[in-house]
């Protein structure tokens, strides 16, 4: 057996596209939000911009859009305005992630357990602050090949980002050793690439046809 878990950053225009194909293969997931990088009715414009489709426009969802298309998932923390964390801004990023938590708790109206490290920055004195503010879990980009043996719920490491080459090799690892194979990203970095998407729902339906294979939800990871 292995469960599966997945997350994905940023609340962006993708996303549609995105959940569409975890729905058609009953995939979870849990969406890392930054609550203050989004209008209300508006989609509004990433600095993010990547490169390899110059067509392409990277735009975040409106809050309207977010809570009908989330609907069914798993919300987490992003930080309202997406700081990244350095000790000398320790308290505001505190303050940056927990203001996120009460925002996208009103606004989905469910319970936010989790966050995602902007950019993937943290230390050990964040981790603990955060769990003492009632975080269940933070979701660093740091790999292992071992999901489930974290030594600190806010400090949870990933098997792979969802695009690496080694996905297959991460999942059939997991699969071995009956564990977690837990994947992240952003649906903005395939862009409008056919390849890219039609590479990506392979994925899914790979692991969705596994009778071996249980979806999770990311905070299931350090449930007890």
């Amino acid at each position: 057996m292995v469960k599966v878990a997945c997350c994905w950053d940023d609340g962006v225009e993708t996303d549609i596209r995105l959940v569409e194909i975890l729905q058609k293969y009953g995939i979870k997931a849990t969406f890392n939000i930054n609550s203050g990088l989004h209008y209300r009715k508006v989609r509004r414009t990433s600095t993010w911009q990547l490169k390899g489709d110059p067509n392409f426009v990277n735009r975040f969802l409106s809050i309207e859009d977010m809570k009908t298309l989330y609907r069914g998932f798993k919300i987490g923390a992003h930080g309202v305005f997406h700081l990244s964390y350095v000790p000398e801004k320790f308290d505001e990023f505190v303050t940056d992630i927990v203001e996120d938590r009460e925002n996208l708790e009103d606004i989905f109206q469910c319970k936010v357990l989790g966050m995602a490290y902007p950019c993937g920055l943290w230390d050990e004195k964040i981790a603990e602050a955060l769990r003492e503010k009632g975080f269940v879990y933070g979701r660093t980009v740091v790999r292992t090949d071992n999901v489930a043996a974290f030594k600190h719920p806010l400090i949870l490491e990933t098997s792979c980002h969802f695009l690496e080459d080694n996905f297959y090799d991460k999942f059939a690892a997991a699969k071995a050793n009956n564990g977690i194979f837990y994947f992240w990203g952003h649906s903005c970095e395939m862009q409008s690439l056919p390849e890219k998407w039609a590479e990506f729902e392979q994925r899914m339906a790979f692991i969705s046809a596994d009778p071996e294979a249980e979806f999770i939800d990311v905070a299931d990871i350090v449930a007890k």
